[in-house]
């Protein structure tokens, strides 16, 4: 290899190196109360709030977006379901007279309903701190929820929810990375 490529390739090594060292410093780690931490930009700010059945806390985004932290007993995880109607159910419908202007409809309406087709979001599991997650990603820029939820984190059976609304392109890529960086404690 020749010098010229040689120094090239060396400083493209260097420079990204240095760019992924900048980026973990312009992170911090948050504990929430001993149940599980996770890495997120400087700039974001943890505040708490009062909910009846589950301890909730929330982060502001540099943009003052919000996002949501629920851990407690409840399980809305992320299970939504749009029901799905064949061309002659709505026809019919129509006949009666019922409004039938947002109801989803198809050729194969069972196939789609189990594809959430009609969803906004994409859904997926993925094992995070050695538990499996369920992620949710907007199928549209700035419209749809991001989010990840854990069911029965610990022995207690608690459920772990963090989730935004119409995040930007930015915020939601952050999001995701912090995603990948919670730790759930042992109780």
């Amino acid at each position: 290899m020749s010098t010229k490529y040689y120094i090239i390739i060396t400083t493209i090594t260097v420079s990204l190196f240095f760019s992924c060292k900048s980026d973990e410093s312009n992170l911090k780690t948050i504990e929430f109360d001993n149940i599980f931490s996770i890495d997120i930009p400087k700039s974001w700010i943890k505040k708490e709030y009062d909910a009846v059945d589950f301890k909730a806390n929330f982060l502001i985004t540099e943009k003052n977006d919000t996002i949501h932290i629920e851990y407690g007993n409840y399980k809305d995880l992320f299970d939504d379901t749009v029901q799905v109607f064949s061309i002659d159910q709505i026809k019919k419908y129509d006949s009666l007279g019922l409004d039938t202007k947002n109801l989803a409809f198809s050729k194969k309406p069972h196939i789609d309903q189990s594809q959430g087709t009609f969803l906004n979001e994409f859904y997926y599991y993925d094992t995070i701190s050695n538990l499996q997650a369920k992620l949710r990603l907007p199928k549209n820029e700035k419209s749809g929820i991001t989010g990840i939820s854990f069911d029965s984190i610990n022995n207690l059976g608690k459920d772990l929810k963090i989730y935004a609304k119409n995040l930007g392109e930015k915020e939601e890529k952050l999001l995701k990375d912090a995603f990948k960086t919670i730790q759930i404690n042992d109780q």
